[in-house]
């Protein structure tokens, strides 16, 4: 998948036991970047998930500290667009601790899977962040079913 120039976002297609696309984007959004740079992330993020036919999972460095984790609201306008994009994506956003030794959530998981995500711990790391560990779980499909269906 491509991005806008400049912007630190990449994004890998799976297809999960041959069935459903997952899309998993890794963003950064550097402190105190510009507009237009915010607006290549939001464009980004709004077209990976305004697909039915796709699972989607953003994860990152987003530093937007002035998010409230409980009401998805924030003072500034770039965290409040993101509270938007994930609002109106239908998208959640499951980390529900600080991840930044100055008790801010910096590290965010946003998904469109609600039940097979998972953060696992959030643990010390020689950086000022913490180390946010996550894992996926997928059912395998039936294929004694599929196989008598063909």
């Amino acid at each position: 998948m491509t991005s806008q120039p400049d912007v630190e976002i990449i994004t890998i297609e799976f297809y999960v036991f041959l069935q459903k696309k997952l899309y998993l984007s890794c963003v950064y959004v550097p402190p105190n970047c510009s507009d237009i740079y915010h607006n290549h992330v939001f464009h980004h993020n709004n077209s990976q998930s305004s697909h039915a036919d796709r699972d989607v999972l953003i994860v990152g460095d987003f530093n937007a500290p002035d998010i409230n984790r409980n009401t998805y609201s924030a003072s500034s306008l770039h965290s409040h667009t993101l509270c938007s994009c994930l609002s109106y994506n239908n998208l959640l956003q499951i980390v529900n601790s600080p991840t930044h030794k100055q008790e801010s959530t910096l590290e965010l998981i946003i998904t469109s899977t609600f039940t097979n995500v998972y953060v696992d711990h959030l643990s010390e790391s020689p950086s000022d962040h913490f180390l946010v560990s996550l894992w996926l779980t997928q059912s395998l499909p039936d294929l004694a079913t599929s196989e008598n269906t063909n």
